[in-house]
């Protein structure tokens, strides 16, 4: 997914990205026509990569920086001169295609070739999802008038499978993207604004996963608002009133320390981070003193050791003048 945000900025990380997804399905697809290799390994969740790879590519379609890239991520890096070429679907009866590329029209002219009622998940998810993605492209375009070759091309791609496409999993895709981007009040005939405010595919899906992985795993910012101090009644103690009028009545109070029901303390919960930093000064400060002490030894030893030589120096001396 960061490398689907890195795409929308540069053609070399698209073509990494394309890549990487072209290698994937071949070695997934290889791997699922060997029956040893099928039933050893649970392969189930190459189905929702795939998914979610066509929900990137679209993206990269819709909003990449340049108009390269939006062209690339839709018809790949082929050399036909016009893109109307690329529109095209493969007849089931025809020798089927080999899988060159990981762009939109490359993999819904191989997953059309290769759809099925026995055919493998990964196939169906993945002609699924880019039928799904190019409705929403096709309505995500409505308005952009600078873009209207691209809509063009998607809603010319989407009525040749409308035409063409039986299969009853691939005509629920359509349905199901009109019905969610028409909204709940009337999903068979209420049509979407272009200027709806409401933006039902996300142009950020690598934000969307940062900003709930940080909810997740870090500390919340969040300080608790401050308690209110529990007033507490403190008891007193009274004196017993002396019937002697002469002497002065005295009144004495002892007051309890109730300081830790009263005082409570508003910093927060120390963090992880905190935690690990209080911990590193006391190291360090525990090294530092030992640190001193040895010094302090050294030059106690090396003061020791120049009086006792001082010491001897003068006792030569002295019985080199009693000589």
């Amino acid at each position: 997914m960061v490398l689907g945000e890195a795409a929308k900025l540069d053609m070399a990380c698209l073509k990494t990205l394309m890549d990487l997804v072209t290698d994937f399905l071949e070695n997934i697809l290889s791997a699922q026509n060997q029956e040893e290799n099928y039933n050893i390994y649970d392969t189930s969740w190459a189905s929702e990569i795939v998914f979610t790879y066509t929900t990137i590519i679209a993206e990269v379609c819709l909003y990449a920086a340049t108009s390269d890239l939006r062209k690339t991520a839709l018809i790949g890096f082929c050399a036909c001169k016009s893109p109307q070429q690329g529109i095209s679907l493969t007849d089931k009866s025809e020798e089927l295609p080999e899988l060159d590329g990981a762009s939109i029209l490359t993999l819904l002219k191989y997953f059309s070739s290769r759809i099925s009622d026995n055919c493998e998940k990964v196939i169906w998810i993945g002609y699924y999802g880019i039928v799904y993605n190019l409705v929403k492209m096709s309505w995500e375009l409505q308005g952009e008038q600078d873009q209207d070759g691209l809509r063009n091309m998607i809603w010319q791609t989407l009525q040749k499978i409308k035409d063409y496409e039986q299969d009853p999993r691939i005509r629920c895709a359509l349905v199901i993207a009109q019905a969610e981007l028409n909204g709940p009040s009337d999903p068979f005939c209420t049509k979407a604004t272009p200027n709806s405010g409401e933006e039902v595919f996300s142009k950020y899906i690598g934000w969307r996963i940062a900003t709930t992985l940080s909810r997740l795993f870090f500390p919340s910012l969040d300080v608790a608002p401050p308690k209110t101090p529990v007033e507490v009644d403190l008891p007193r103690k009274h004196t017993i009133r002396e019937r002697q009028p002469a002497k002065k009545r005295v009144l004495r109070f002892i007051l309890k320390d109730h300081s830790s029901v009263v005082e409570v303390s508003m910093t927060p919960y120390p963090n992880f981070f905190t935690k690990a930093d209080k911990k590193l000064e006391e190291i360090i400060d525990h090294h530092w003193q030992k640190d001193m002490e040895a010094r302090k030894r050294e030059e106690e030893a090396y003061k020791a050791q120049n009086q006792k030589d001082k010491e001897e120096k003068e006792k030569i001396h002295f019985q080199e003048i009693m000589k």
